[in-house]
């Protein structure tokens, strides 16, 4: 799904690097549609008999559910780059850099926290 060839990362990443903002989120929104289903399915699972199967049907789920958020990021330092690229103010420009800046230590604070997990 993710990584690959023909992965949504690697296409996202042609995408931005072709500075096709519209498709690379198009493949954020088939990224969230994909993790939006793996998450329903492991909700989805019958755990009765299996031991501690709630607790690890919960830990995937969690799981999941951090990379998602993770991996929506995306979406936000595109439009970010977007501003920075295209827009024509100054103010903008320097608004959509302090905005990456901070979605950059929100990220870090998600992956940290998972992390310590």
């Amino acid at each position: 799904m993710l990584i690959g060839e023909k992965g949504f990362e690697s296409v996202k990443l042609d995408d931005l690097i072709a500075h096709n903002y519209t498709k690379a989120l198009y493949i954020i929104d088939k990224e969230e549609a994909e993790f939006n289903t793996i998450i329903k399915d492991i909700e989805k699972v019958n755990t009765d008999g299996i031991q501690k199967g709630k607790e690890v049907q919960q830990a995937a789920v969690d799981y999941y559910s951090v990379m998602k958020d993770l991996f929506m990021f995306s979406r936000q330092e595109i439009e970010q780059e977007k501003l920075m690229r295209y827009s024509k103010s100054e103010k903008e420009i320097r608004s959509a850099q302090e905005k990456m800046l901070e979605l950059g230590r929100e990220k870090k604070y998600i992956s940290e926290r998972f992390q310590s997990r």
